[in-house]
């Protein structure tokens, strides 16, 4: 799932990990992999990309750690989207080409 977040809500940047803000939580925050986060072409949003079994530890704001799944931690936030909508695949096979014999100009020979 894809989760669109403000630029804001990232707290702290490892290089390798972001920490990232929960809205409307009582402070939670959580870690995740920066190779699951993207910044989007405006700016000031980021997107982040959850495996639907991922299961992301979280940390409140008096230190306590616990665990919550991807459709609890979807259920915080606006902007989500479960899945995308792909359109219909095609698969074009070119038709069999018959091989042709080519020859050499005697006068371009060395």
């Amino acid at each position: 799932m894809k989760i669109t977040i403000n630029a804001n809500q990232v707290k702290y940047d490892t290089g390798k990990a972001f920490l990232i803000t929960i809205p409307r939580s009582k402070g939670w925050k959580f870690w995740i992999p920066s190779k699951l986060v993207y910044s989007n072409r405006d700016g000031h949003s980021k997107s982040v990309y959850i495996p639907d079994d991922m299961e992301i530890h979280c940390v409140d704001r008096k230190g306590e750690k616990f665990e919550i799944d991807a459709e609890q931690l979807a259920s915080y936030f606006d902007h989500v989207s479960i899945g995308q909508k792909q359109d219909p695949i095609y698969h074009h096979v070119p038709g069999k080409v018959e091989a042709k014999e080519t020859t050499v100009d005697e006068e371009l020979m060395r």
